[in-house]
């Protein structure tokens, strides 16, 4: 299965799933992360993805402490949600327009 498959599958697996269903969320976040890992050759191992990111307006998260948010269960399920809503709604309320997702990620100051 390709990279894309994979990555729809697994979305579509986090969206059916039950709020609650830990089990079916976390084999889904864990793949979902697993897949993401892949696509990028993150290497999970390295300690260099595991150092904070130097920007000039502060430090970001290393690599692989950022794609581990995706195996935070509640946090990931209450986020596609709320996409897919968003989305939705988006779309009926502005038909024959495109609608944008960014992601803008999270930046934190020392």
């Amino acid at each position: 299965m390709d990279f894309l498959t994979r990555v729809h599958t697994l979305t579509d697996r986090i969206l059916d799933a039950e709020t609650f269903a830990y089990g079916e969320l976390y084999d889904a976040c864990n793949g979902m992360y697993t897949t993401l890992v892949e696509i990028t050759e993150t290497d999970a191992n390295s300690d260099a993805n595991r150092k904070d990111i130097k920007l000039e307006s502060g430090n970001a998260l290393g690599p692989i402490w950022a794609a581990m948010c995706i195996t935070d269960l509640m946090r990931t399920k209450r986020y596609l949600d709320g996409i897919l809503k968003a989305t939705e709604d988006a779309v009926n309320s502005k038909k024959d327009k495109p609608v944008h997702i960014l992601y803008a990620g999270t930046i934190y100051f020392t």
